[in-house]
């Protein structure tokens, strides 16, 4: 919603598109929003890993900016949910990580030249965060882009936890957010 608030704030409205896997999380989500008035928020259903095939979705190559809010082992909640390193096994971290990669992929075809992806998830896994970006960034779509450091966009008190590549990585530990990562990616003008 921060993304509609700039938008009215420059001026004028935001359509956002927000779509998840399952229809009652949609459904929700549409009700939430017109509780509180929440205007031009556009809940989909669909399976993101093929964008094009969801009913509504933009365009590829229109969106101003697409968020991409990825499925992950959770593991940078563990200090408020310790039982998950019980449940996460190696194997469940490669297949998110292949399933980051596919939804920041279909994402990022969405994004008009000059426009942003963002990537974020709630691990610490590199294999989930780091690793995803960097395999994006050197696919043939990913070519198009280029990591916009986030140190702007984060509190002064956390951006200890900017990255050398310019990402958003913070760990669970004491005076701190849990463990969560973001990458902003913006499409080459020239793409």
């Amino acid at each position: 919603m921060l993304i509609q608030g700039r938008a009215i704030a420059a001026g004028g409205p935001a359509e956002i598109y927000a779509v998840d896997l399952h229809e009652f999380k949609a459904r929700l989500l549409e009700q939430r929003l017109e509780r509180f008035g929440v205007p031009g928020v556009h809940a989909l259903i669909g399976d993101a890993r093929d964008i094009a095939a969801i009913p509504g979705i933009p365009e590829p190559g229109t969106a101003d900016v697409a968020f991409v809010d990825a499925p992950c082992s959770g593991l940078g909640t563990l200090r408020r949910h310790p039982e998950k390193r019980w449940r996460v096994v190696p194997a469940d971290i490669d297949a998110l990580g292949g399933l980051g990669l596919e939804l920041l992929a279909q994402a990022a075809s969405l994004v008009r030249p000059g426009g942003v992806v963002v990537y974020s998830t709630c691990t610490v896994a590199r294999r989930e965060n780091a690793e995803v970006v960097e395999a994006f960034l050197a696919s043939e779509l990913g070519g198009e882009f280029r990591v916009e450091a986030l140190g702007d966009a984060v509190p002064e008190a956390w951006r200890r936890f900017i990255t050398a590549e310019g990402y958003f990585s913070s760990f669970p530990v004491s005076g701190a957010p849990d463990g969560h990562f973001a990458a902003r990616l913006v499409r080459d003008v020239r793409a």
